[in-house]
């Protein structure tokens, strides 16, 4: 699955607030988009997850835990990154995380 924004598709806005919303909303992207092609998060194999600032990584991890179960979890790696403005989603407010998953069938 290609890099997933935390866009809200109903809006094409990033969610108002901070981290933790934009967390849930891309979460909820991703399981979207997994349920449309038949899959579910224990398809998930590996999680990429990008921060704008890397403080925000265990409210992040909290988040992600909320959405995965089991005792099996998928291998992940999270980097720190600055978004430039050219990054920032022509003026759809700030980006402050991107994931992205690979699954398997």
């Amino acid at each position: 699955m290609s890099w997933q924004l935390t866009i809200n598709p109903k809006t094409g806005e990033f969610p108002e607030g901070g981290v933790k919303e934009q967390a849930h909303q891309g979460f909820k992207n991703i399981k979207s988009i997994l349920a449309d092609a038949g899959f579910n998060f224990t398809n998930v194999v590996k999680k990429i997850i990008l921060l704008n600032n890397i403080n925000d990584f265990a409210t992040v991890n909290k988040i992600y835990m909320k959405y995965f179960a089991g005792d099996i979890l998928p291998a992940h790696a999270v980097y720190a990154v600055v978004f430039t403005k050219k990054c920032i989603s022509r003026n759809r407010g700030d980006r402050i995380l991107q994931i992205k998953y690979i699954f398997l069938n």
